[in-house]
């Protein structure tokens, strides 16, 4: 699963707002971008070249996966 859109919002996961250009992130930190949840790999500060979705971006599209902790079938 990787999130849940209501009114097209992004409702869960919680994240720490929309991407913003110029903004400083930290590895870790979770963000919202065109619908979808992102989650940082390294600190730095935003770019159009830095984008969650842009190739070799430092983001990594969230996903809940079966073995995170409280996930059972």
């Amino acid at each position: 699963m990787l999130g849940i859109v209501a009114d097209g919002k992004t409702v869960w996961p919680e994240a720490d707002g929309e991407w913003e250009d110029g903004a400083n992130y930290t590895a870790g930190q979770m963000v919202h971008r065109s619908g979808r949840a992102w989650e940082c790999s390294t600190t730095h500060t935003a770019s159009a070249l830095t984008a969650p979705g842009e190739s070799g971006a430092p983001w990594v599209e969230y996903a809940l996966r079966r073995t995170d902790p409280g996930v059972t079938n």
